[in-house]
């Protein structure tokens, strides 16, 4: 059907030419000198155009990435006809150029650089806000601010130029507010750490919890949904009263414990001593344990003998153990031998082997002053009786600092 179709436009094409005059005809016909200034127009309207071609491409190059002329200009190029409506569309178009140079070199200036053509200060502010925001800084500060910088930079160029400083603002605002959130979430974080370390301490003192426990478990469900300020604030206070409270059964358990030892602890209380301190005084042959300064606990204590003196310093418990077996370190038939011998709740603070552990071959009478002397003088270590031993097994943690001293 298509070539049938042809066929018949050049026959009536061909009929028309035969039904036109010779003198038509001619009049018709371009001459060689019109036809060779067509030709000259024609190469100076392809010139032209592809000069506004490239400006066109250097127009979408400056207002990147937003530009939104392109695909207008190029309706415009390709419905002008004549050079002068393309010459018309290149000044028009570098006048644009200009235009979107300085708009270009002003966004750049005001934000510090631009990201792939877009504000930097603004696509690195909007990058940190969801990262607080995913950190649990919370979408009601942050999802706001987000989306308007996200429609900020789809704007054109002279736009963004326009709200730059609105958008900048209000991203910055968001970032303190989400920072003083998540600041205030840590705080109350680190408290909660620090009520668990302390109820440890209770319990291993043998404290009662008195629902302590669970009052720290919900705190820190709590604290794991709370997504407002007012929700963290009511976090905060609740951990704070908890803390006071976990701090008065330690003292009352302290006293509990000083009140049901032999001897009231003959030292006071120590400012700046370590958390967990033990004492060992060679002279009265008695231990003292002191709770962030305070005593809690005493015990009178068998250390090494003369020839095998406990050593004096400053050491930290280095390894615990609830059973251990001792194996002599001099052979036998030397008079400092002794049979592998399996002692309770040791605790190493000597690399050399000295330890504080139980002595259950020890008379309960034996211990105090001057058994240093006697025949249940140790080989360096320090005998407690089990009772009291058990509670300061269960206190003292790995790093509890040991002094030992006359």
């Amino acid at each position: 059907m298509a070539r049938r179709g042809r066929q018949l436009l050049l026959a009536a094409a061909g009929l028309l030419v035969l039904l036109t005059s010779s003198a038509d005809f001619t009049v018709r016909a371009t001459s060689p000198e019109r036809a060779g200034d067509s030709t000259s127009q024609a190469r100076a309207l392809a010139v032209e155009r592809d000069e506004a071609q490239a400006l066109l491409e250097g127009l979408r190059q400056l207002g990147a990435p937003n530009y939104r002329g392109y695909y207008e200009h190029e309706i415009e190029l390709a419905q002008a006809g004549r050079t002068d409506e393309v010459e018309d569309l290149i000044s028009r178009w570098r006048s644009e150029a200009i235009a979107l140079r300085a708009t270009r070199d002003q966004l750049t200036s005001v934000s510090g650089g631009l990201a792939d053509g877009l504000p930097k200060d603004v696509v690195d502010g909007a990058s940190h806000l969801r990262q607080l925001r995913e950190a649990g800084g919370g979408a009601d500060l942050a999802s706001p601010a987000i989306v308007d910088a996200q429609l900020y930079l789809a704007l054109p160029g002279a736009q963004m130029l326009a709200g730059h400083d609105a958008v900048l603002g209000e991203l910055n605002a968001a970032t303190a507010a989400l920072e003083k959130r998540l600041g205030a979430r840590q705080r109350v974080g680190d408290e909660l750490d620090q009520a668990s370390r302390q109820l440890d301490a209770l319990r291993r003192m043998g404290g009662a919890d008195d629902g302590l426990g669970g009052r720290l478990d919900q705190a820190r469900r709590s604290l794991a949904g709370a997504q407002t300020d007012d929700q963290l604030v009511a976090v905060s206070s609740a951990t704070d009263r908890l803390l006071k409270d976990i701090q008065a059964a330690r003292t009352k358990r302290q006293r509990e414990l000083a009140a049901a030892s032999a001897a009231a602890p003959a030292a006071s209380c120590i400012d700046g001593a370590p958390a967990q301190l033990i004492m060992v005084h060679l002279a009265t042959q008695q231990l003292v344990a002191y709770d962030n300064g305070c005593p809690w606990l005493q015990a009178p204590v068998t250390t090494g003998r003369a020839a095998l003196p406990t050593d004096r310093g400053t050491f930290h418990i280095l390894f615990k153990s609830p059973k251990y077996k001792m194996v002599s370190m001099w052979p036998k038939g030397s008079k400092f031998w002794y049979p592998d011998t399996y002692v309770y709740n040791a605790m190493k603070f000597v690399n050399d082997g000295t330890f504080i552990h139980s002595a259950e071959w020890q008379p309960a009478s034996s211990y105090g002053a001057g058994s240093q002397n006697g025949p249940f003088a140790s080989h360096g270590c320090v005998h407690v009786p089990s009772g009291t031993l058990q509670r300061l097994y269960n206190w003292a943690a790995i790093g509890t600092t040991v002094v030992v001293g006359d």
